[in-house]
């Protein structure tokens, strides 16, 4: 198979009506559809003009869907995992808020297909320089957005520091798949200026990325990006295992520093204890009352569980912790669907000869490491947290796309 007829019509003019400069002219239409797939995947931390950005970039995946040849086990399995969670939404204390829920959950599987444009992109061209500048201007751009929280300045779009968090682990963990795939890919033929650009775009824009990720405060983006650190090391890189060592002790010493002489919330009731005190009253709800099919999605508010203090109530429309949400949210038959689905997906996965990839590798590690950020703050019932976890699994699911098209060919 060839090209996608977008590309092939696309080139075909640049050489026809600018032939002395098409190499370059063409080389700046793959750098913007770089940054447009790369800013689609952030855009799902951020409503707005991040929503434009993740279907603007979905609507390019189904444009090129044939040429990805997607495997319709993925898709169906997804569609099989909505089934049980529509018939929960019978049983739910409001019919209503779930269908709602239920529809986020459908948009955020949605991203499966640029996540998998994305990676293909990546396996094709690894060494790409467009998203890193993004990236380093996407950080510059925070600071004209200062925010004070608990005496601690911070930047972000958001006025809660929480939320930036969110986003910039996220960004992160896409760079980190980035710099895995730089590192593993094969560097013949790249002159050492290119290189060093490369380099120091990747330094400039992690460092950057990083330093924000810890004046938010957020505790849970500190730690996925730790275990991700770690374990994307452990498995992708081959080094001895003194050094696997070490950089394990690195980075654990590096989370426990941080939360000892830079964290300001604390672990007392406003924080860690408030969240405890949730999933305390949450799985005994779950167990006494909706042990089978749930209360129905995004209904934790609307419970008003009697062991929370109105002001947690108030605050808070779900319990910090997606097992727990889904064990509430549905039931045993719910949480057992979820399982199910996932050990089919990542079985898909496996069949596929994806892990044999750096890239995916590094793609399942981030997944991990959002899910680890999941147990302590996301909400699983949303588009935010289905989404991002979709895109990285199409990452994952397009290193196994080793033949067939050269959609991403240059």
């Amino acid at each position: 198979m060839g090209l996608p007829s977008s590309n092939f019509v696309g080139a075909g003019l640049s050489r026809l009506l600018f032939p002395q400069s098409y190499q370059r002219i063409h080389g700046i239409v793959l750098a913007v559809f770089d940054v447009l797939l790369f800013l689609g995947l952030v855009g799902i931390f951020y409503p707005g003009w991040g929503r434009v950005m993740a279907w603007l970039s979905c609507a390019a995946a189904l444009a090129s869907y044939y040429e990805l040849n997607i495997n319709p086990v993925m898709l169906r399995n997804g569609v099989i995992l909505l089934l049980p969670m529509i018939v929960t939404t019978l049983f739910a204390s409001s019919m209503v808020r779930s269908a709602g829920a239920i529809l986020d959950i459908v948009l955020g599987l949605c991203m499966f297909l640029p996540g998998v444009l994305f990676g293909r992109r990546l396996f094709y061209r690894p060494l790409q320089w467009a998203p890193l500048a993004v990236t380093f201007l996407f950080v510059l751009t925070h600071f004209a957005f200062p925010l004070v929280y608990l005496d601690r300045i911070s930047y972000g779009f958001f006025d809660n520091p929480n939320l930036n968090g969110r986003g910039l682990a996220y960004v992160a963990l896409l760079l980190g798949i980035l710099i895995w795939a730089f590192v593993s890919s094969d560097k013949g033929g790249i002159s050492r200026f290119r290189l060093g650009v490369l380099a120091s775009l990747f330094t400039a824009a992690s460092v950057g990325v990083i330093s924000l990720l810890i004046l938010t405060n957020y505790r849970a983006g500190w730690i996925a990006i730790a275990f991700f650190s770690v374990t994307s090391f452990f498995i992708v890189a081959r080094v001895s295992n003194l050094l696997k060592t070490a950089v394990l002790a690195l980075f654990s010493g590096g989370l426990v520093g941080l939360i000892r002489f830079v964290d300001v919330k604390g672990f007392a009731y406003g924080s860690v204890g408030e969240r405890l005190l949730m999933w305390h009253c949450s799985l005994e709800s779950w167990i006494k009352n909706y042990f089978w099919f749930g209360s129905g999605f995004d209904s934790f508010k609307n419970l008003r569980l009697a062991c929370l203090p109105e002001s947690a109530i108030d605050v808070h429309s779900y319990p910090h912790n997606i097992s727990i949400e889904l064990l509430l949210s549905g039931g045993l038959v719910g949480f057992a669907c979820v399982l199910i689905f996932v050990a089919y997906e990542f079985k898909a996965l496996n069949r596929a000869g994806c892990f044999s990839s750096p890239v995916a590798s590094a793609a399942l590690c981030a997944i991990l490491g959002l899910l680890m950020s999941g147990q302590l703050g996301m909400k699983f019932a949303s588009f935010t947290f289905i989404g991002s976890i979709s895109a990285l699994v199409g990452i994952a699911y397009s290193q196994s796309l080793r033949t067939g098209s050269s959609i991403c060919d240059s």
